[in-house]
């Protein structure tokens, strides 16, 4: 609306100024040397305008004609710095997809076209560590670094660089040099203050924790758990040179957390050794109970060092009271049972925790007590077999590792006072059955028959001998136990069963045997039977010979005498097989000789077709 009023009255006033020019009627006239020049003024306005528009426009075009080739150059360089913002942004894409080719191309058309630009030196040290080049990523970084809008960048390159080298003071210097610009860096500040700690500056490192606290960098709940936990390795580190300075610094930890147990056991053992006995048993208390642990248990024990053992284990059940739920309330008052030798209790007390997966301290601890109380038995092995496999014990724990010693920070991640005492995660398979624990640590057992008294059975009818009995008959008397064979290798006692099996097998090649004298096969016959009886009495005396050298003969009694009874089964099953053997034969002829006949590919002369000992008994088979 007021554009549209401002316009109308500017057209008025300029058609009044042409009307008043109309109306003029004087005349204007110009002299240049002897010529004069006269005409209207209205014509002679127009006539300046024009001359005013044309000397315009001459001074522009003269301006341009001078500036021309600066504008050629600016608009070479614009489609170079466009080009060049293209090659970065593309080379970022490829670094960040992994494309080490289009990245390396980029980052050259990048430095070539924009090499003084922060992100092209990026591009250029973040192909380098893609490509493994560490030199150039320094050299990039460094060049970052000499640079005051790109030298945080620049520095935590060189930073990260020197980690990678392993040179931990060239990395602390750089953190240092970052922390001390005037922008908050929080990784500079966290990689100072965990060089500080590597170093054991305490006092260093809760200056610099303090000053991350008021720049925003940690919570006000971090900060303090921070706080305590380098209290306590102060105290810790001072505990033998400076007493007193270790007393204050564990006492201001337990003032932030109270269940701080090395902050406890620093300050408790000072003040015992300064005479303040209750006040030590009550910070052991009070640690107790916000965080049980067996240090803290040994520490409490320390407090009466003339106590007997039985008022040791009055003085535990008074701490372990506190937490009666707890599993090391448990676990140190069994220990403390087991030292008085009240294995009955120690062994009620440690029930809950021997259920259902115990630890394997619960296992260890239970082994102990069954050895104390009835020395080295099948009972004791086995809570020893079970801790091997038994799930881990508590721990101090960060980041998913665990630790034998408390420590004020986590290596992997660097936080300060994260570690928990815990069970650690478990990676493996939880042990099934406890009766299996033996068998899966030590592998398969083998069966261990139990020696029996040879029984008086009536002679069996003279006849010739089974397949099973003249096998098992060579085999013993060519490689006695113990022995080498002929193969160079020591001959081990085979079963009736393994006996059986090659016999059948060697049967199934030869066809069939009649033997022409019966009263020379009754002698073999009878010296076959001994033989069986004799061998389960060497198998039994070699392999509980083994057996002792294992100590694992309390755990294998019962496998030994499910053998025995296999093996006698399969003794009875032999003996019938050989009088049925008997009976048919005898019935089949009494003076006939039949030819004895060998399949070709398993001819007993031929020197591959068997071994040694089972040519000897056909050589005699056949004479």
């Amino acid at each position: 609306m007021w554009r549209i009023l401002l316009f109308l009255l500017g057209t008025l006033a300029l058609a009044f100024f042409c009307i008043f020019l109309v109306e003029q009627h004087g005349l204007v006239s110009v002299s240049l040397g002897s010529r004069a020049y006269e005409t209207s003024l209205p014509v002679g306005l127009l006539a300046l305008l024009a001359v005013l528009v044309a000397l315009y426009f001459c001074i522009r075009l003269l301006v341009f004609l001078l500036r021309l080739p600066l504008a050629t150059f600016a608009m070479s360089r614009a489609r170079r710095d466009a080009k060049g913002r293209t090659a970065i942004s593309k080379g970022l894409v490829a670094v960040a997809s992994g494309d080490l080719h289009a990245a390396a191309r980029h980052a050259q058309a990048a430095e070539r076209l924009a090499g003084h630009e922060p992100l092209a030196l990026l591009l250029k040290a973040q192909t380098a560590q893609l490509s493994g080049n560490r030199v150039a990523a320094k050299e990039a970084f460094a060049r970052m670094s000499e640079v005051a809008d790109t030298r945080g960048l620049g520095l935590r390159g060189l930073f990260v660089e020197a980690r990678r080298r392993g040179d931990h003071g060239a990395a602390h210097q750089h953190a240092a040099q970052a922390a001390a610009l005037d922008v908050f860096l929080p990784w500079a500040h966290e990689a100072t203050l965990m060089a500080q700690c590597q170093a054991r500056d305490w006092m260093a490192a809760l200056a610099t924790l303090e000053r991350n606290h008021r720049l925003g960098a940690m919570d006000a709940p971090d900060m303090r758990r921070a706080k305590a936990a380098l209290l306590a390795a102060r105290g810790l580190d001072l505990h033998d040179s400076q007493p007193q300075e270790a007393l204050n610094a564990a006492l201001k930890a337990l003032k932030i957390d109270p269940g701080l147990t090395p902050a406890a056991l620093t300050a408790a053992s000072m003040l015992f050794a300064e005479g303040r006995k209750r006040r030590a048993v009550r910070i052991i208390e009070t640690a107790w109970q916000k965080l049980p642990h067996p240090d803290l248990a040994d520490a409490y024990l320390a407090l009466y060092p003339s106590a007997s053992t039985v008022e040791r284990v009055k003085h535990i059940a008074r701490l372990a009271g506190l937490m009666p739920d707890h599993e090391e309330a448990k676990v140190a008052l069994a220990r403390a049972q087991l030292g008085a030798r009240q294995f009955a209790e120690a062994r009620q007390t440690l029930e809950p925790l021997a259920g259902a997966r115990p630890t394997a301290r619960i296992c260890l601890l239970m082994a102990e007590i069954e050895e104390a109380e009835h020395g080295m038995t099948g009972l004791t092995r086995e809570w020893l077999a079970r801790a091997a496999r038994a799930p881990r014990d508590p721990a101090w724990v960060a980041d998913g590792t665990s630790f034998p010693h408390w420590v004020p920070f986590a290596p992997e991640s660097g936080r300060i006072g994260v570690l928990v005492w815990e069970h650690p995660p478990e990676w493996i398979e939880a042990l099934p059955r406890p009766t299996n624990a033996l068998a899966r640590i030590e592998g398969p057992q083998p069966s261990l028959p139990v020696a029996s008294e040879p029984t008086s059975t009536p002679p069996a009818p003279v006849a010739p001998p089974s397949v099973a009995a003249v096998v098992e008959t060579g085999v013993s008397a060519s490689a006695p136990s113990g022995q080498p064979n002929g193969e160079g290798e020591p001959a081990r006692p085979r079963s009736v069963d393994e006996g059986a099996h090659a016999a059948n097998s060697m049967g199934s090649d030869m066809g069939g045997i009649l033997i022409k004298e019966q009263e020379a096969e009754s002698a073999r016959k009878a010296r076959n039977a001994k033989e069986i009886n004799e061998l389960p009495l060497r198998r039994n005396e070699a392999d509980f010979a083994n057996l002792a050298d294992r100590g694992n003969k309390a755990d294998l009694a019962n496998e030994a005498q499910l053998a025995n009874e296999a093996q006698l089964g399969s003794e009875a099953q032999l003996g019938s097989e050989v009088l049925a053997n008997e009976a048919r034969a005898g019935a089949a002829s009494a003076n006939r000789i039949a030819p004895v006949t060998f399949p070709l590919e398993r001819a007993p002369d031929d020197p591959g077709a068997a071994p040694a000992s089972t040519k000897e008994i056909w050589r005699r088979l056949t004479e």
